[in-house]
């Protein structure tokens, strides 16, 4: 069961963040706030220049999947695809930010122990499979398998967030072209008795 999220949103601190590739990870300073569960998300706003000013329409929170969770910081996978994107993606250490969550049901656990987990993204939709990653390891069991996609190789950068994951490009700028559901295919080829976690296009 899914801890319930603080009613309303908190004022939290940012952390830090790392860029990799396209994508930014923005690290915030959560240490009382409840655990997430892989799969959860939450709604997150810059607290200044948040676009409220003079003839500027204000940015609207975001949802983004919580990538990870230890130390006391929620990790999120941004990418500046807009003016609110962007917004987020230029937050420094010791800048203010809004968040409510986490919110939404997370991923559902396997009902037996022995079926391989595959944990399948493409794109953003990597993010929630970091956190289910750090989990299922943290359980024993199968190691989980992570299968990966992304429209480049800059974009691909991001499969740095998981561990030991295979990686498709959409063109050929990656060591092997083709898409995250020729990967599953593969693996499923091997063992279709495998549980698939996936986020990502459809």
């Amino acid at each position: 069961m899914s801890a319930p999220a603080p009613f309303g949103r908190r004022l939290l601190e940012v952390a830090g963040t790392d860029e990799l590739g396209a994508y930014r990870v923005l690290r915030v300073f959560d240490p009382d706030g409840p655990q997430p569960q892989p799969g959860q998300f939450a709604m997150i706003a810059a607290a200044e220049r948040w676009g409220g000013g003079e003839d500027e329409r204000p940015y609207l929170p975001r949802a983004f999947s919580i990538a990870r969770f230890q130390d006391g910081e929620a990790h999120f996978l941004l990418e500046d695809v807009g003016p609110g994107s962007a917004r987020l993606c230029e937050l420094s250490p010791g800048e203010p930010m809004w968040m409510l969550g986490p919110l939404g049901h997370g991923f559902t656990r396997p009902d037996t122990d022995d079926r391989r987990p595959l944990l399948v993204g493409g794109g953003a939709g990597i993010a929630p499979l970091a956190i289910l990653q750090d989990e299922l390891e943290r359980d024993g069991g199968p190691p989980p398998a992570v299968l990966l996609g992304f429209r480049d190789a800059i974009h691909a950068a991001g499969a740095a967030l998981l561990r030991d994951a295979a990686v498709v490009t959409q063109d050929d700028s990656g060591a092997r072209q083709g898409l995250a559901t020729d990967l599953l295919s593969e693996a499923l080829a091997e063992d279709d008795s495998a549980h698939v976690y996936a986020c990502g296009p459809a």
